[in-house]
């Protein structure tokens, strides 16, 4: 959607499209480097880089770890633990920078709006 700020509107709408459960999906996906057939019919086969496989383990955990925290009352988190989430999702943000361009993050990316459409065809 681009970065300006005319288009800020337009980033709105399109957070609105995310659905955590599709985005869950897309990252054990991509995780473990094996994308829908249809995918990889029309878009080629991609390696999927470590720095994005790694993203998708951390977006897994941290989903993971927030079904927890509103469904599961008995559990208690440690200030230090959540900390280092942070610190690890900081670093994950500053890691995609590296990969941003790349053929598989870009597919990441739309994966991420699609998913239910294409992942069974």
């Amino acid at each position: 959607m681009g970065s300006t700020r005319e288009r800020e509107k337009f980033r709105k709408v399109v957070v609105r499209a995310y659905g955590h459960s599709e985005m869950y999906s897309v990252a054990r996906s991509f995780r473990g480097g094996t994308l829908p057939t249809l995918i990889t019919r029309i878009a080629g086969p991609h390696s999927i880089p470590s720095v994005l496989r790694d993203l998708a383990e951390l977006f897994i955990s941290l989903q993971d770890w927030r079904h927890l925290a509103d469904y599961d009352l008995a559990t208690t988190f440690l200030r230090g633990d959540v900390l280092t989430l942070i610190d690890d999702v900081e670093q994950a943000v500053a890691d995609w920078n590296s990969i941003r361009t790349d053929p598989a993050a870009r597919l990441f990316l739309i994966c991420l709006l699609v998913w239910e459409k294409i992942r069974s065809k």
